[in-house]
């Protein structure tokens, strides 16, 4: 192969590379568009039926209503979480 046809195969391959992300970003970006719920299943890294997803959304009233588990556990375990990096923060930044 001369070094000219190499060249045009390179280029013709990272042509077909960034079509074919460009492509794969388009079908994420409608999909999102479609469902906030399946948007933000898929930001969190969870199924759109993932029972975790599912308790995180239901808020204590409508848990109280409907007899299901609600947020509040993980409310108090994600406060905690942040108590946590801000006093990290603080000793860290104030040593003295």
């Amino acid at each position: 192969m001369t070094k000219d046809l190499e060249g045009l195969l390179s280029v013709a391959d990272a042509v077909n590379y960034v079509a074919d992300q460009a492509a794969g970003d388009l079908t994420r970006h409608v999909s999102l568009l479609l469902s906030p719920l399946d948007a933000l299943a898929e930001r969190v890294g969870l199924a759109r039926a993932s029972e975790l997803l599912c308790v995180a959304l239901t808020h204590s009233s409508y848990a109280a209503e409907h007899e299901c588990e609600s947020n509040e556990r993980l409310e108090f375990l994600g406060d905690a979480v942040v108590d946590l990096a801000v006093a990290d923060l603080i000793v860290t930044a104030y040593r003295s």
